[in-house]
């Protein structure tokens, strides 16, 4: 007579169920093409998604944080790549995942999150932050300021600055 082993069911029907559970997953991700929506769909909704332009001020008027925000998600990433020129080394800030992520990572970005209060005369709009670090000649990383000058005429940026420190 053989004795039952129970533990070894355990160790057996686990695994074989967590396989099944697997199987129908990897299954169940077949679609047909009458499920998956068409090109067209998916870009109109993107475009119903897309805020339109705030008031946009003149010469002189104030710049409000609606206008701000609307300006900063179109041209902030082209005033990234201006501001990434400027480095010689590496430059890194706080990581959208994980604590830090350097300017050769997927994640990287400038946050802006002070601009003048209103429009120059010659229709820009600057953008600051200081949240990131640069790496010097050395080795050793400091804190930064970053800016960038937007036309927003023409939506086009007009300057890019970095230099040492914090925004005070």
């Amino acid at each position: 007579m053989r004795p039952e082993n129970k533990a070894f069911g355990k160790f057996i029907g686990l695994p074989v169920l967590a396989l099944l559970g697997l199987g129908a997953i990897i299954g169940g991700g077949n679609k047909s093409a009458s499920d998956v929506p068409s090109a067209r769909a998916t870009d109109s909704s993107q475009a119903d998604k897309e805020k339109p332009e705030p008031a946009r001020p003149a010469a002189g008027q104030e710049v409000s944080e609606e206008y701000f925000n609307w300006i900063n998600s179109k041209m902030g990433f082209a005033c990234q790549q201006q501001i990434k020129r400027l480095v010689r080394n590496d430059m890194r800030s706080p990581g959208v995942f994980s604590g830090t992520n350097s300017m050769d990572s997927t994640f990287f970005l400038l946050r802006f999150d002070r601009w003048s209060k209103r429009v120059a005369n010659d229709g820009t709009i600057r953008m600051r932050g200081d949240q990131a670090e640069a790496q010097n000649g050395l080795g050793n990383w400091m804190r930064v300021t970053y800016s960038c000058t937007v036309d927003i005429d023409t939506k086009t940026v007009t300057d890019a600055s970095l230099d040492n420190g914090r925004l005070k």
